[in-house]
């Protein structure tokens, strides 16, 4: 039945103009007459034929009314998420109407009862609204606040009629739409949340030729890039729009974020290690505050290490030390040093001064006392340093009398001391 409806509101939006020559009245009567006498046989019908009217009428006195009837029929055929939106604009297009009562009265039952699972996420959101009183100026920003509220409630069985309620709004307020451009880049979205990816990228790209100045154009084109790196697989495409959203809005945090996904598509689908590297270490040092920064720096270093140039490895990941020495990662980029170190150049000073440097910094993490034991471990059985080793297992008693590490510290510094 959704398809059907769906299918119905395309081919009736182009014929909205014809039908507006009919007279209303007759038309309004002719809805109540039929609706009254409604049956299962006609449900399809009289949906079609309430559509008909709100695009051919839609500023009209009884537009309400016919969103109530359209709701009631929806309900009738247990189409909730339809009958929920058709009370929703009686809610904010028309705040004066009779049916505004029993209107809300719907959507309580539909949100609480009989659909509670589809909005039982949303429920707060939606029972605060209902309860308020909403500014109102004009039916044409009414209509916008309604698909903006209907787009930030982000549930999933509303986005497929919420791409027709804004194909509604484009076609009725076609000279005076607000914010084209805001308009269409919802569109992209709930196109690529319904994954239509070339659909998306389509509508994205309209921002930009229907408000040329728009604030949303830089979103727009890092949505593009994207959906082509991610899910079409136009490689070259989204490197080219990557570069020129970077190199037209350098200073906007959205192209520190396209920087670090082209140097990921050079490193995961255009086979570029060197090309992937340079692009990372131009995201640290243009966008050092970027939510991407630490991890362009352990893919380079993970790079570097599939190169076997551990030196450099140890390099980048030691600038997350250095730049970064509150994130989350950082405690375990010293331990990718320390492993380095040890396991492929076998510089155990420098291991050894790696997690000293560990438990140094991070003393409040469980594995601090058995970083700096490993530490003594080093001295006594690759260094063969019988005393540094004794010092360092101290150093854990004293720093770390509580743990597990202290006792067994304690017992290797006896059988050290026995040797």
């Amino acid at each position: 039945m959704k398809k059907l409806f769906i299918l119905l509101i395309l081919i009736l939006l182009p014929l909205s103009s014809l039908f507006s020559q009919i007279p209303e009245p007759g038309s309004f009567q002719y809805l109540q007459h039929a609706f009254s006498k409604r049956n299962s046989d006609v449900m399809e019908y009289l949906i079609g034929e309430c559509n008909q009217y709100l695009l051919s009428f839609w500023d009209s006195p009884n537009a309400d009314e016919v969103l109530f009837m359209l709701g009631e029929l929806y309900e009738d055929e247990k189409m909730y998420p339809e009958a929920f939106l058709s009370y929703l604009k009686i809610k904010f297009i028309h705040p004066n109407s009779d049916r505004r009562n029993d209107s809300v009265s719907n959507l309580n039952q539909l949100v609480h009862n009989k659909a509670e699972g589809t909005f039982s996420e949303k429920r707060k959101n939606i029972d605060e609204l209902v309860s308020q009183t909403l500014s109102f100026t004009d039916r044409n920003a009414a209509y916008f606040d309604y698909i903006k509220f209907v787009f930030e409630l982000n549930i999933e069985d509303l986005n497929e009629i919420l791409l027709q309620d804004i194909k509604t709004y484009t076609v009725i307020y076609a000279k005076n739409a607000k914010n084209g451009d805001q308009l269409y880049f919802w569109v992209g979205s709930l196109y690529k949340k319904s994954s239509d990816w070339h659909q998306s990228i389509l509508a994205y790209d309209k921002v930009k030729y229907i408000a040329s100045e728009s604030l949303l154009i830089p979103q727009a084109l890092f949505q593009i890039a994207l959906l082509q790196y991610q899910e079409t697989g136009q490689y070259s495409q989204a490197k080219d729009t990557f570069v020129s959203l970077i190199a037209a809005n350098p200073d906007l945090s959205v192209s520190g974020d396209a920087q670090f996904y082209l140097a990921e598509l050079y490193e995961e689908k255009l086979d570029n290690p060197d090309e992937a590297v340079a692009n990372y270490r131009v995201l640290v040092e243009s966008y050092p505050s970027s939510r991407f920064a630490v991890e362009s720096l352990k893919r380079v270093a993970e790079i570097m290490e599939d190169k076997d140039n551990y030196v450099e490895a140890i390099a980048a990941y030691y600038q997350i030390f250095e730049l970064y020495p509150k994130k989350s990662y950082t405690p375990e980029a010293l331990l990718e040093i320390e492993n380095l170190y040890r396991r492929r150049l076998e510089n155990y000073e420098k291991a050894i001064e790696t997690l000293k440097l560990y438990a140094d910094q991070f003393p409040q993490r469980e594995d601090a006392a058995e970083r700096l034991f490993d530490a003594g471990d080093i001295y006594s059985d690759d260094l063969n340093n019988k005393q540094a080793a004794i010092d360092t297992y101290n150093e854990v008693i004293n720093k770390f009398p509580t743990s597990d590490y202290a006792e067994k510290a304690k017992d290797r510094i006896q059988d050290l001391s026995e040797e």
